[in-house]
């Protein structure tokens, strides 16, 4: 399906010092050590999945080198959390700058939870039950869960099963619309209200 030529409308909470990068730099990439400083102990998971995330995000919209993870975006302000010294950004994005996906099953994801329906997400919690893990994070990150974890991965690729009709304007193919950035240009910022 072609994308819209049209430009979407993205909100993105940012910190401070990343509205000053924008202002300054004329462009924001995030940075691996970002998600380190910010999860610290738990950095590892969430990298496990950010990881995956950048490989499978960049066959959908090439990723430039500078990128090294994505900044999040929602076409609903409300998504966008801007807590402590965090700004609003209201974005206009031009076409083919964004994958749009389901924020739920983003949610699921960094859960290690499968995606696909409730049935085949029964199906694989029953199975890691009957293999005695109790934590789904153990076949991400262990080497002795291969086959359920490639099984796991490959429901992954389900995330972006929603981009295509999002991408051509369709912004109501799911709920709540969360969309990946390979950076934000200052070109791209209508709006910074201090959140």
């Amino acid at each position: 399906m072609e994308q819209t030529q049209k430009p979407v409308i993205l909100y993105s909470a940012q910190r401070q010092i990343v509205c000053d990068i924008i202002r300054d730099e004329g462009v924001y990439f995030a940075k691996r050590r970002f998600v380190k400083s910010k999860y610290q102990e738990s950095a590892p998971l969430f990298l496990a999945v950010y990881d995956w995330y950048v490989a499978q995000a960049a066959q959908v919209v090439p990723r430039p080198p500078e990128a090294e993870i994505a900044v999040w975006s929602f076409t609903d302000p409300a998504n966008a959390y801007a807590g402590g010294d965090s700004r609003l950004l209201k974005l206009q994005v031009p076409p083919g700058q964004a994958v749009f996906f389901n924020m739920d099953d983003w949610t699921r994801l960094l859960n290690f939870d499968s995606l696909g329906g409730e049935d085949a997400r029964q199906t694989y919690r029953k199975e890691l039950e009957a293999q005695g893990i109790g934590d789904p994070f153990q076949v991400a990150i262990s080497p002795f869960y291969p086959a359920l974890k490639r099984r796991l991965l490959d429901s992954w690729t389900q995330l972006f099963r929603h981009h295509d009709d999002i991408a051509a304007g369709n912004l109501n193919a799911v709920p709540h619309v969360q969309a990946g950035l390979w950076c934000i240009r200052r070109e791209w910022v209508m709006e910074d209200d201090h959140a």
